[in-house]
């Protein structure tokens, strides 16, 4: 089961071991004006954290994350370019630990 980012920052726990998806939705922000996703990229504060593979609907991003050390915080930003010429970010942090 996917975790799901709707505000600007939420907290999520992942195990150093595991390769999870997480969503970055973005259809509230978006359906103010019917605008969509034209262009996407997610980007990790370390490169101890891994992004495998990234997809995108009109209204979301799904990022697959793996990696990670033990007891450590991380951000995974996403960013974001709309058809309609918006630029936003939205991040989660990740807090990685052994399960």
């Amino acid at each position: 089961m996917a975790a799901t980012c709707t505000t600007a920052t939420q907290t999520f726990y992942k195990d150093t071991n595991a390769k999870l998806d997480y969503i970055f939705d973005w259809s509230d922000w978006l359906g103010e004006d019917n605008d969509t996703i034209a262009t996407h990229f997610v980007f990790p504060s370390s490169p101890a954290l891994i992004v495998d593979t990234t997809e995108a609907t009109d209204t979301t991003v799904t990022a697959w994350i793996s990696g990670g050390a033990p007891y450590t915080t991380y951000t995974v930003t996403c960013r974001i370019h709309t058809m309609g010429g918006r630029d936003e970010d939205r991040s989660l942090q990740l807090i990685c630990m052994n399960r």
